[in-house]
């Protein structure tokens, strides 16, 4: 699950459980597209 979203540093803050145990993770993040909600519509429905 994704809990905060830095797009200024490019950096997500996510929670992942490892050992049933949850633990949060900083991970490096890079947009490459931005898409409108009837494209993405499109591609869930494919």
């Amino acid at each position: 699950m994704v809990n905060r979203i830095d797009r200024h540093k490019r950096i997500a803050d996510i929670e992942v459980y490892l050992w049933h145990q949850p633990k949060r993770v900083r991970v490096g993040l890079e947009i490459i597209d931005k898409i409108t909600a009837q494209e993405y519509a499109k591609i869930k429905l494919q």
